[in-house]
């Protein structure tokens, strides 16, 4: 009945099967033997997922012409979130020749640990520093300006100090590669 989730989600599905009339049936879902308001489908989530629902029993309560029949029930696992978040970087080379340096992570982060003394780029000298997010203000990263270094060449960015929302911070330090492309943006 679980399926994988992503961070924070818990995903529940029901196949039923019917006789004499395929597809006449109706669904409840229930949490701890309690059923849920408006959980009627073949699916249920539990989004978020936190700590507090470690141990919660699920199951589903079908009705058919035939007769009320419970599914099995499964227990939600919920761990806790002790991990860093992980960068990914890239670099583009724009028109003008200056590249383009970008730092994006797998979760968000806390806004106030992106600053410019969180990254050191190997080679080059970096002219600017932002910090981007998307328009829900739910997820950041950062992109900087660097002047001095070769396209095709191979560079490598330092990312230390970056904390996720749950406070876990890269206490190392994470080492990614990047690879400027030649010409426009994009490359």
């Amino acid at each position: 009945m679980p399926d994988k989730a992503p961070r924070g989600r818990s995903f529940f599905n029901l196949g039923v099967t019917t006789t004499p009339v395929d597809g006449l049936y109706g669904v409840q879902w229930l949490t701890n033997g309690t059923p849920v308001t408006g959980a009627n489908g073949t699916s249920f989530q539990v989004d978020p997922a936190t700590l507090a629902n470690n141990g919660l029993q699920v199951s589903g309560r079908i009705y058919t012409l035939r007769g009320i029949t419970n599914s099995s029930s499964a227990v939600l696992t919920v761990l806790a979130d002790t991990f860093p978040p992980v960068p990914s970087a890239g670099a583009v080379t724009k028109s003008d020749g200056t590249v383009e340096v970008g730092i994006g992570f797998d979760e968000a982060v806390n806004q106030s640990t992106l600053v410019a003394g969180n990254f050191t780029l190997n080679g080059g000298t970096s002219s600017t520093f932002h910090v981007a997010t998307n328009s829900l203000g739910t997820f950041a990263g950062v992109y900087f300006d660097v002047v001095g270094l070769v396209p095709g060449q191979t560079y490598s960015v330092t990312i230390k100090n970056v904390a996720d929302l749950k406070g876990n911070a890269s206490g190392g330090r994470h080492q990614r590669q990047l690879h400027p492309g030649h010409g426009g943006l994009g490359q």
